[in-house]
């Protein structure tokens, strides 16, 4: 019985955890992004990424247009094309202790 509790609490054969992904996204991110990122602009962007769809999974596009506005400061609009869902994702689990003590002028 003990065993069979074990097999059930660890991943998948194959899948990463939330914090492999965040430690994955951090690296891939840091010099073009994460490094650049203020607070300020982490609280708006996890705003805008919280507000993006209503509580029928509907979309918001003015949400949505202006979150890509936003990361448009960072990213080419290439890379946001081909990325949108990573950086998404990496925006959603950063922290502010994640983002770098020097602050951009």
């Amino acid at each position: 019985m003990k065993n069979e509790m074990i097999r059930h609490t660890r991943e998948p054969p194959g899948r990463i955890g939330d914090d492999e992904v965040k430690e994955l996204l951090l690296k891939k991110y840091r010099k073009i992004f994460v490094d650049k990122l203020t607070e300020g602009d982490l609280r708006e962007l996890q705003d805008l990424l919280r507000h993006q769809f209503t509580s029928d999974r509907e979309m918001k596009m003015g949400y949505k247009t202006r979150l890509e506005e936003n990361l448009r400061k960072y990213f080419h609009e290439e890379i946001l094309r081909r990325e949108i869902v990573s950086i998404e994702v990496l925006v959603n689990r950063l922290l502010p202790g994640d983002l770098s003590k020097k602050q951009p002028k």
